[in-house]
């Protein structure tokens, strides 16, 4: 148990192993045979992206061109949340193969999960959100992961295939300063998916 506080501590949001400790109700339900809803679900909205990122799964599932974008439509969008939560569901994630705020239902699909009091996290390049709706972002999510292939507009624009550095770095800082600005509690950080392009990119 030593061992494991140790390990909690630093890692206090266990991005690394298993929450089920965080789930105890739900997990001793199971044991019981009870009918019981997922914790969580990964979802992804639409297809579309403006990016070409190297690593990009979603070419090789068949994602669609960008003249081709197909997004989940909107009251089905919104009943899968109403369902989620009724049924028990705690969060959802935006994540999917494409960049989830191109929905053309994003930002009413966020607003209506504020309001009924779903949990979402999202996963996101950072270029097609707009920034005069970051402070509705910042209220809805719990966690906001920006991709980030590259610490400079050279490594970026290898990974991703756009120059969109300067772009996204200081979207990421609008989002900084909005958080600490109305004193938001929402979790931001970056991720990077490494590959030998980038690989000397992680510490800086």
């Amino acid at each position: 148990w030593e061992k494991m506080t140790d390990r909690q501590a630093l890692d206090k949001y266990r991005m690394t192993g298993h929450k089920l400790l965080w789930h105890l109700d739900r997990v001793n339900s199971w044991q019981k045979g009870e009918r019981i809803a997922p914790l969580h679900i990964e979802l992804g909205i639409t297809n579309g992206c403006i990016l070409e990122c190297k690593y990009c799964y979603g070419d090789m599932i068949g994602k669609a061109d960008r003249n081709n974008k197909f997004d989940m439509p909107r009251e089905a969008l919104l009943r899968l949340f109403r369902d989620a939560k009724d049924i028990g569901v705690k969060s959802i994630g935006l994540v999917g193969e494409g960049e989830n705020t191109m929905s053309p239902y994003f930002y009413d699909a966020i607003d209506y999960a504020r309001k009924i009091g779903l949990n979402l996290g999202m996963a996101t390049n950072g270029i097609a959100f707009k920034k005069n709706k970051i402070k509705d972002m910042l209220e809805s999510f719990v966690w906001i992961r920006f991709s980030l292939g590259g610490a400079n507009r050279t490594s970026y624009l290898d990974v991703h295939g756009v120059d969109a550095f300067e772009h996204v770095t200081g979207n990421i800082k609008k989002c900084v300063a909005t958080k600490k600005q109305y004193g938001f509690k929402t979790t931001l950080g970056t991720q990077m998916v490494v590959i030998s392009n980038n690989i000397r990119d992680i510490v800086p």
